[in-house]
């Protein structure tokens, strides 16, 4: 088994450690205090001693990259319209982004020039493809609920 399905095994469950534990994780990461800055030291000298692209340190460097990420969730507050759409669909585009790839390898043939062409296209079709299905999955929960 490739080492990215073992990252996403190793990354998921983190991800909802963090989620059932959303306060705690906060409190300890939000301001400029000893527990905060001791609890950013610790995940990146995490990063630097697993930074490696083999085996099972690179799952472990995933889950402290993504503590970073929330870390600096806690400090940062970014108004943007744009990010918060890309948020909104983020599930959509995580699900979906392979899709457009495909397709267009099939039809693209691939030089120096068409590799951008080619990341354009994919990416302005996994928007779409987000955006209709988060549509299709805002009707079917609204059908759903009214139903129950």
């Amino acid at each position: 088994m490739p080492n990215r399905f073992a990252s996403t095994a190793a990354v998921y469950p983190l991800g909802m450690i963090v989620a059932m534990n959303k306060n705690r994780f906060f409190t300890l990461f939000s301001g400029y205090n000893r527990k905060s800055i001791a609890s950013l030291i610790g995940i990146c000298i995490g990063l630097l001693l697993t930074f490696t692209y083999r085996g099972y340190l690179f799952n472990t460097n995933s889950c402290f990259f993504i503590l970073l990420i929330i870390w600096l969730a806690a400090h940062i507050t970014i108004n943007n319209k744009a990010l918060y759409t890309l948020g909104k669909y983020a599930f959509g585009i995580y699900i979906l982004q392979r899709i457009p790839m495909i397709i267009l390898s099939q039809f693209l043939e691939l030089n120096s020039l068409m590799n951008y062409v080619f990341v354009i296209i994919s990416f302005f079709m996994t928007i779409v493809m987000a955006y209709v299905y988060e549509c299709v999955l805002r009707k079917i929960d609204l059908s759903i609920i009214t139903k129950a």
